[in-house]
């Protein structure tokens, strides 16, 4: 049967109540570490942050944090037991550091450990497999979702096209669901593209920061091609207005397309925190929620984007901890050999 793995085990998706879909609570996500906002390590302000969440009805948190930004699932695991909150944490490596505003020319992944900078397709969809069936490292914890798994801004770094290939096959092989990281919204076309390419599961892929392009057309396009779209960037005002996030999905609602959308705040600044002045994970539910009613998006497509539409998505059936299903095969890859 389906489940979405959680940070304590398994749960049926029908246990999972109100998800905030992009989120991270442990994480360093800058390249070079040298910036302390982007420096997530106060457990004490995301457990605050966290209670408030669940205090407004919050139920679980996609924590996108991949391996190569400071992922701490034992940590993740601490914050859920003492919050209450379902955490759902990821595998996965981040993107290239090519960026506007970034360094003229440079096109490099700063993030990927060195020791896999040339590794092969193969190689890294181990990685991924591994520790979707294994668990973490020993800790006893398993990730639910691959991602964020990002692209540069126009363009895809051959390392990132890598990490997409790979996760792709991940997918086919587990149906671990897919979480990607579209800077500010572009090259969704050209992930949905290798995805398929390598038969990754559409009905099992996000795709985040769709909120950060003002077309409803690409949106329409992209949805129409069986992915998940991310409004997940909610209250980052200087990126780009709540209003116009507000009007692009209740456009999408209007397509009929409220089955295809997830909405967060990716948190992932100390600064965003409530501690120091932030909106934090609350932010969702007490302040973004009620801007979608009152552009008369109704109850029934906000309880879509916050519950039925998590559960399809981050639902699956790889073998739980401990379950052995060797001789069950999956069908090739398209275009794959044997």
């Amino acid at each position: 049967m389906p489940y979405l793995m959680t940070v304590r085990g398994p749960v049926s998706p029908m246990e999972v109540g109100i998800t905030a879909c992009h989120e991270h609570l442990i994480a360093d996500s800058t390249s070079d570490r040298s910036d302390p906002d982007t420096r997530l390590d106060e457990p004490e302000t995301v457990l605050e942050d966290l209670r408030s969440f669940k205090q407004a009805g919050g139920d679980a948190i996609v924590e996108v944090t991949t391996i190569d930004m400071g992922r701490n699932v034992e940590r993740l695991k601490e914050l859920s037991e003492a919050s209450g909150v379902r955490i759902i944490a990821s595998t996965g490596f981040y993107k290239g550091n090519y960026s506007p505003g970034g360094k003229a020319g440079v096109r490099s992944w700063d993030f990927l450990p060195q020791r896999l900078r040339k590794a092969s397709v193969p190689e890294l969809s181990q990685v991924f497999i591994r520790e979707v069936r294994e668990g973490v490292a020993g800790t006893g914890i398993w990730p639910g979702v691959i991602g964020e798994i990002g692209t540069s801004y126009n363009e895809i770094l051959e390392e990132e096209e890598r990490v997409f290939r790979a996760a792709a096959r991940a997918n086919h092989e587990t149906g671990v669901p897919i979480s990607t990281h579209a800077t500010l919204g572009t090259m969704g076309r050209q992930q949905i593209q290798i995805l398929k390419e390598e038969g990754a599961d559409l009905s099992h892929v996000v795709l985040s920061h769709m909120d950060l392009i003002s077309d409803t057309g690409y949106h329409l396009e992209l949805a129409r091609q069986g992915a998940y779209l991310g409004f997940d960037t909610a209250g980052k005002e200087r990126y780009q207005a709540d209003a116009t996030r507000v009007e692009l999905i209740r456009r999408l609602v209007q397509e009929g397309f409220e089955d295809q959308i997830v909405i967060s705040c990716d948190i992932g600044r100390r600064s965003q925190m409530t501690r120091h002045g932030g909106r934090g994970y609350g932010f969702l539910l007490d302040r973004y929620v009620p801007r979608l009613k009152a552009a008369g998006i109704g109850d029934v497509a906000i309880r879509k984007f916050l519950i039925d539409n998590p559960r399809r998505l981050f639902a699956f059936s790889a073998p739980r901890p401990g379950e052995d299903r060797g001789g069950e095969e999956k069908p090739l890859r398209p275009g794959a050999t044997q």
